[in-house]
Order: structure tokens, then C-alpha cells, then sequence
């Protein structure tokens, strides 16, 4: 098992995971997420996208919900999963300088606050959650669910048409 560490908006940084058998995202980015959903179609790695909502009350953890997503050549986008927001992708590539521009006419973007790390949270849910049939695949296979033939997306980052 590698690491890589960087933000794969940066090529060098999304560079280094294609050389990956199995991407595991637990970004918080939609950015990030848009960039390493473009990698099961180009290069053949399947992408296990994992997000935790820990919400809390006086100090201590009351709910923790976790959200899997699986991304292979043959199965659908992170955006056709709901789990891209556009707009949202937009936002966070915009410089300091596109920001500044923005402001005086309100469409600068607000500020998001940092999210506290669950990093902890999904690599255990990852060593817990047993892989069934309907979640296995691997680089070069084939025979899972059809590609969603109604994703425009999806049909863009596999060259289909």
C-alpha cells in the first residue's frame, strides 16, 4: 500500500496516483473529487470515494454517517451520483486574485469553513466494511453494471457518445 500525498489538482500530485491499483478518496474537496473522478475512465482505476458526517452536540459525536460511492469504467460518475456540485467545483478553483475581482459584484463565492478531519473515521469504516461481489473490481475487469447511458458526464470521460 502507497500514499500519496498533495492535492491532485495539481498534475504532478494527480500524476503519481495513476501509478495506484485502487484509489481511496476521502477528500472534502468537490475539486479533488472532480479531478480523481476523471482517473477509472482514463487509466482503469477503480475509485472508492468515501464521505463521513459526524454531527455533534456539547462536545461529543452524536451521529456519523458514511456514504460510499465505487467508480469504475463501467459504472457512473461521481456527478452522476450526486456527488459533484459544479458550481461548487468552480468556486474552489478560483483564486485569490478571481475572488478579489468577483466581490464588489456579490458573486465572490462565501467562505467555507474547514471541516474537522474524519480522515480517522473512513480508513476504519475501509478495514471494517467487508467487499461483497457488488462492490469487488479490479484494474482491467470487466462485467459490472452498465455504464448510465442518460449521463452526458459520464459518456464525456469514457469518450463514449
Amino acid at each position: 500500500m502507497r500514499a500519496v500525498a498533495g492535492d491532485v489538482t495539481v498534475c504532478e500530485v494527480l500524476r503519481e496516483v495513476t501509478a495506484c491499483d485502487v484509489i481511496l478518496s476521502c477528500t472534502d474537496s468537490h475539486a479533488s473529487r472532480a479531478a480523481l473522478n476523471r482517473l477509472p475512465y482514463q487509466y482503469g482505476i477503480p475509485l472508492l470515494d468515501v464521505g463521513t458526517l459526524l454531527r455533534g452536540k456539547q462536545g461529543a459525536v452524536r451521529d456519523a454517517y458514511v456514504e460510499w460511492r465505487l467508480v469504475t469504467p463501467d459504472r457512473g460518475c461521481l456527478r452522476y451520483q450526486g456527488a459533484l456540485d459544479p458550481e461548487r467545483i468552480r468556486e474552489e478553483l478560483l483564486s485569490t486574485d478571481e475572488r478579489a475581482q468577483l466581490e464588489p459584484y456579490g458573486s465572490a463565492p462565501g467562505i467555507r469553513m474547514p471541516a474537522p478531519s474524519v480522515l480517522p473515521v473512513n480508513a476504519s469504516v475501509c478495514r471494517s466494511r467487508p467487499f461483497g461481489s457488488s462492490t469487488s473490481w479490479s484494474r482491467g475487469s470487466s462485467g459490472m453494471t452498465a455504464l448510465p447511458s442518460n449521463c452526458a458526464h459520464c459518456r464525456s470521460l469514457s469518450g463514449r457518445r
